[in-house]
């Protein structure tokens, strides 16, 4: 099988609420993703600057996957970010 990874944005949202809403029991006590309309378009805000950058993991046919997250990006000589993923 092969992922597709694409920026987050406000058009998945009710795909990603859906996944979420059907994932709920493999995901806690681990990760918290957004669970409602606010909430969703903060993460995707939030997830869409110069330090911090969200992707989502569709399958071939257009199914959502998960997420992968990149946070507290530092560019310049030190180089780093932390790197953190979930699946539906």
């Amino acid at each position: 099988m092969r992922v597709r990874l694409e920026l987050a944005s406000l058009k998945h949202k009710q795909a990603f609420l859906a996944a979420v809403r059907a994932s709920r029991g493999l995901h806690a006590p681990w990760v918290s993703p957004p669970a409602t309309s606010t909430k969703f378009r903060q993460y995707v805000k939030a997830k869409s600057g110069d330090r911090n950058v969200a992707y989502f993991a569709f399958s071939n046919s257009g199914d959502i996957l998960g997420v992968v997250n990149i946070s507290e990006i530092v560019r310049g000589l030190f180089r780093s970010a932390y790197l953190g993923y979930y699946v539906f």
